[in-house]
Order: C-alpha cells, then structure tokens, then sequence
C-alpha cells in the first residue's frame, strides 16, 4: 500500500485525535507538502462539524437555556391549538438557524442518494446464465449421422426409382419440378454427410449420387424426353440403385438403435 493511501485512511482518526504520537506525527509531516489530503481533511472536517451531534446537551446548555425552552414549548403549545397545524409548521421551520438548515439539506441529500441506491440495485440488468446445450455423446452423436445417412439413401433412391419408371411421351414435356426440388435437398444434405467420418466405399456412393442429382436439379421445369433418358442412363450405368441398396443395409438405423438400447 502506498505511502499516500496509508495517510487517507487515517485521516478521520487524525480529526477525532485517536492516532498514536507516531501516526499523528507522520499524517502532520503528509499534510505539509500533499494538496490532495489537505483538500480531503478540510472536506471532511466541514462534514463532522455539520453532522457531530450535541453527546450531552445538558452539560452544555446553562440552566437559563433550560427554562427559557420549556416557556417556549409551552407558547407554541398553546399557539398550535389556536392556530392550525400548517401554520406551525411553517413557523417552526422558519425558526431553524442556518446551520440546523444544512443538517437538513445534508440529510435530504443523503436520503435521496440512498433511495437511487435502491433504484439501481432492483433495476440493475443481471445478464442471463446462457444454457449450456446438453453434452452429446460420441453414441449419439454416431446415431445420430448413421440415421440421416439411412434417411438419404432412402430417399436418393425413391427419387431415382420414381425418374426410372417415370412414363413420358414423345409429344409432351415432362414436368420435373418436384424432382428437381428434392434433389436441391438431397444435394445440401450430401454436402453434409461428406464433412462426417464415412467410410471410403459410402463417400464415394455420395459423389456418384451427387453428379446425377445435380444434371437434374439443373433441369428445366419441363425437359425434353431426351435430357431425362439421359440421367436414366447414368444411374444404369453407374448401377447406382444396386449400390444404394448395399449402402441402406450397412446404415440401418433401426438395427442400429436396438444395439445401441441393449448397452
């Protein structure tokens, strides 16, 4: 603690003279060369002299004070019950000397510091504990991509058995707007999938997948029958509906969820 620190705190026990000869001496010596305790002294001696109360008023009051007193609070009895209460208090403050006037302004003021107190303290905004997500277990977590990997099998192979066995004729357009819309999906999922820990056998069934459902969702609303025979030959050729039954049987979230209930 610093030197400077050290005299500050003693110097309301310097003002009530309740420091030893040593201390007294070495706040004495501070005060002689720091502006800084010698403003903070002078303050806080105006505000024990405002605030020291009178300990026994008896030993200070003669016995004159006493009795010219207890006249007066007999008058302004007798005035209180002539005259109403509003007008005694109007007169009783205007018989309070200056000094007794800042004990009120010192009072007031220190009552309304505390009361903001209290304000701030009840509206004070306390942050929210931000709820931690609930740990996932390295379990879970392995269900959890083995189910969406059997939910995109699935449905990669739905959507390429419906454009196998679709019927078109010659004269008409085919409309491929549903299909087109979930292969945007399944694209955006298998962009996912590939980011997780897979086996070499299932990312390369991924990328294979991914190139016909990009030809499609690359598709006009209404394609000609040559652009569709097209992605049909791709999937034959790729036999991409055998290898997606091979994949749907490796990730059977189903089997998978009956282990992981037995542990």
């Amino acid at each position: 603690m610093s030197e400077h620190s050290n005299i500050s705190r003693m110097l309301y026990e310097y003002l009530k003279g309740e420091l030893d000869p040593d201390d007294y001496g070495k706040v004495d010596e501070h005060l002689l060369h720091c502006t800084r305790c010698q403003k903070d002294i002078r303050e806080l001696n105006a505000a024990i002299s405002i605030f020291r109360p009178v300990v026994r008023p008896s030993e200070e009051r003669s016995e004159e004070f006493w009795n010219t007193f207890a006249l007066e609070v007999e008058q302004n009895i007798q005035r209180t019950e002539q005259h109403g209460w509003k007008e005694r208090i109007t007169e009783t403050l205007q018989q309070w000397s200056p000094t007794r006037r800042w004990v009120i302004v010192g009072m007031a003021g220190a009552a309304v510091t505390l009361v903001l107190a209290v304000i701030a303290s009840r509206t004070t905004f306390t942050p929210g504990v931000e709820e931690t997500p609930p740990e996932v277990t390295e379990l879970e977590s392995a269900a959890l991509n083995i189910d969406r990997m059997s939910q995109y099998f699935r449905k990669s192979k739905t959507l390429l058995v419906g454009l196998t066995n679709m019927k078109m004729f010659d004269d008409q357009p085919v409309d491929l707007n549903a299909e087109r819309q979930a292969s945007r999906e399944l694209i955006h999922e298998a962009r996912y999938l590939k980011r997780q820990p897979i086996d070499m056998r299932s990312a390369q069934l991924i990328n294979d997948l991914e190139r016909v459902l990009i030809e499609l969702a690359n598709l006009e609303e209404s394609s000609d029958i040559p652009d569709v025979q097209l992605i049909r030959s791709g999937i034959r050729h790729e036999n991409l509906l055998f290898k997606i039954r091979m994949a749907e049987s490796l990730y059977d979230s189903s089997r998978f969820v009956r282990v992981r209930q037995e542990f």
